[in-house]
């Protein structure tokens, strides 16, 4: 009798113990701000949550991986407008920059502005498993390839095509039109230079197509950020020699502040 009731003990205990490891869970596991664990077991479909933060800094990206061994769920990163924190409930209905529906084995990345971001995770299919999401160094190949324009500080065309990337060194053409009808002035430029976090340092110097006493000459920095490039002038000038002297005109030594920074979008 006594051995009987110790089985059927154990076997109450058991019972229990494999209805414990069985019941559903759906929710953050893990939080550090540049890493998140969603951990699911046996989640129900439409089971939902949202959580902040992932802290992504300038030249950084989000890359999410699913480790899901059943079912599917749908991932969405969330900009938080009002600078919400981990203590704090992010707002539900706020529009997703990145969406990724995920199963077993599959992945999704983006790059986004510098900032904060809450993650929403819905239950599209019963699940169990986990999706690791981390910011990350972004993915710079990405930008190679790919011609940016707009105008420098002065108003000016520009254009720079970021050409080829052989480890960190990214070879780029710059392109820069001055002036108009007769009085236009183009400079074409091969340059290089390494990829640090998201920047690249340039020194530029090109002669004038159409006028070989006229010369450009700029330092500063290439910024890959949010698909753009941002391009900072933080010395240099374009000056035309003569047979009286010298003279300068678009300084980059007169820019101060936002004004030394212009953004060139992809074509």
């Amino acid at each position: 009798m006594k051995n009987r009731r110790t089985a059927l003990i154990f076997l109450v205990l058991l019972m229990l113990t494999l209805t414990a490891c069985g019941k559903p869970e759906f929710g953050v596991t893990e939080n550090t701000g540049k890493r998140m664990t969603i951990t699911a077991m046996n989640a129900d479909r439409d089971d939902f949550f949202m959580v902040g933060s992932l802290d992504v800094a300038d030249g950084e990206q989000i890359v999410i991986t699913s480790r899901l061994t059943e079912g599917s769920i749908r991932v969405e990163i969330v900009e938080d407008l009002d600078g919400q924190s981990i203590e704090v409930l992010p707002v539900i209905d706020g529009e997703a920059i990145i969406t990724a529906n995920l199963q077993n084995g599959e992945s999704a990345s983006g790059t986004v502005a510098a900032g904060s971001y809450s993650v929403r995770a819905t239950c599209l299919e019963r699940a169990t498993g986990t999706i690791q999401i981390e910011v990350k160094p972004a993915a710079y190949s990405d930008y190679i390839g790919k011609r940016y324009t707009g105008e420098d500080p002065w108003g000016n065309p520009l254009s720079i095509t970021l050409k080829s990337m052989d480890g960190i060194e990214v070879s780029f053409e710059y392109e820069s039109v001055i002036g108009e009808d007769d009085y236009r002035r183009s400079f074409l430029a091969e340059s290089s230079g390494e990829l640090n976090a998201g920047t690249i340092s340039f020194h530029i110097t090109a002669t004038a197509k159409e006028n070989e006493a006229m010369h450009l000459d700029y330092t500063g920095s290439l910024t890959l950020a949010g698909g753009s490039l941002l391009v900072t002038y933080d010395a240099g000038s374009v000056i035309e020699e003569s047979t009286q002297g010298g003279s300068a005109g678009y300084q980059a030594l007169g820019l101060e502040g936002e004004n030394k920074t212009v953004e060139l979008t992809a074509r």
